[in-house]
């Protein structure tokens, strides 16, 4: 059983500044009445700021400007203890009227991003989101681009069924890659990118060489696999992955992985990359559409779905899951590995952090109920895209 969730006012940050006013905190639970409060705001006169919950059954354990602890606790629940962090910076690329719904980030102070219904990608500095190139070349909406791991190349897919390679440093397209019938809406790249990896609406995932601009393999069933919303790649020993092909000259890296799909209809299915056979199909039970899913370890995985339930399994059991938990939120609509845990961001504006022991760690504020659709992370910073066209970043 769920233990509910605290949440608070987005803005509550900018209260805390001021420091004078309040900023409500609410706690709900399935099959619990909501509680609603205030906490209230204020500064003494040596100047520091004091919080005081109106309500006996919210505790503050500890805040400070960009970071605060509260804990729950009833006659009808068990304690719930919550960090809230909000964003040390902010902006807008795209404008404020424009859904931010692609993003990724380099270590090197590099930041990428599409707004919904646009066919132009942009780079920008990660320190203040000044853009520095525009992308352009696709002929339909982009749903998916990331930088490769090298940083300065960019693959860019979407509705026109076509994946690019651009050049970050001249924004020049490099390649035009083509061979799915429908929209494309992820990629990733097999270790330094001479393969990627696609997935799309037609109800297939392919390897690409992408030197040569051709499909080397299509992962697909006999009896099809429906739209295909998401998947992951990982190294793992966990299970059999069937016979070795062998790496031919157009494959580089592709031994030992496992590809995991997210589907439509419900399920997850895994096939070996390099051995290209089917290896499990999982339905977990009354979830909905799968919208993503990630590798957390070579053992185990997590997915988020279209009903807004977290679902995480290990590879070497998956007669039932380790987690399955829902926590009255919306849709998830993605899932970023992030050291031994995971982040996961949902429609209601919720941007979380779950740890190596499944527990929630800490939660991002800051959008106002609009969803979030992308976590980033570089090695000192947390980046989240928002419908409200903000770029929001949080120190790690």
């Amino acid at each position: 059983m769920s233990k509910g969730r605290v949440i608070v006012q987005c803005d509550w940050n900018q209260v805390y500044r001021e420091g004078d006013g309040k900023f409500w905190i609410c706690y709900k639970c399935l099959g619990e009445a909501s509680v609603y409060s205030n906490i209230l705001c204020s500064r003494d006169v040596d100047g520091q700021v004091r919080l005081h919950p109106e309500d006996d059954s919210f505790k503050v354990t500890y805040h400070s400007q960009n970071k605060l602890k509260i804990s729950y606790v009833s006659e009808h629940s068990q304690s719930l203890s919550v960090t809230f962090r909000s964003a040390s910076r902010e902006f807008t690329p795209h404008g404020k009227i424009k859904k931010v719904t692609c993003l990724d980030v380099t270590n090197g102070g590099l930041g990428l991003s599409c707004a919904e219904n646009s066919t132009t990608l942009k780079i920008w500095e990660t320190s203040n989101g000044t853009v520095r190139r525009e992308l352009s070349g696709h002929v339909g909406d982009i749903f998916t681009a990331k930088f490769f791991p090298s940083g300065l190349v960019v693959l860019s897919a979407g509705a026109d069924t076509q994946l690019k390679v651009w050049s970050a440093e001249t924004g020049a397209c490099a390649a035009t890659i083509s061979g799915h019938k429908a929209g494309v809406l992820e990629v990733d790249f097999v270790e330094r990118g001479r393969n990627v990896v696609s997935c799309s609406r037609d109800g297939t995932a392919k390897l690409w060489d992408v030197s040569q601009q051709q499909c080397i393999h299509t992962y697909s069933t006999s009896s099809g696999l429906g739209v295909i919303n998401s998947f992951s790649l990982h190294d793992t020993q966990a299970i059999d992955l069937g016979p070795t092909s062998g790496c031919s000259n157009e494959e580089v890296g592709t031994e030992g992985k496992i590809l995991l799909l997210a589907l439509e209809s419900g399920k997850l299915q895994a096939f070996g990359l390099n051995t290209k056979q089917q290896l499990f199909e999982v339905s977990p039970t009354q979830v909905g559409a799968i919208n993503c899913v990630k590798f957390v370890t070579g053992n185990s995985f997590v997915f988020g779905s279209e009903n807004g339930v977290v679902g995480v399994y290990d590879l070497r059991n998956l007669s039932e899951p380790l987690k399955l938990d829902q926590e009255c939120r919306s849709s998830i609509k993605c899932v970023k590995p992030f050291g031994q845990g995971f982040f996961y961001a949902t429609a209601d504006g919720s941007s979380v952090y779950v740890d190596e022991t499944l527990s929630l760690s800490y939660e991002h504020t800051g959008a106002d109920c609009d969803p979030v659709y992308q976590v980033a992370h570089s090695n000192n910073d947390v980046y989240t895209s928002c419908r409200d066209g903000a770029i929001r970043v949080y120190p790690l």
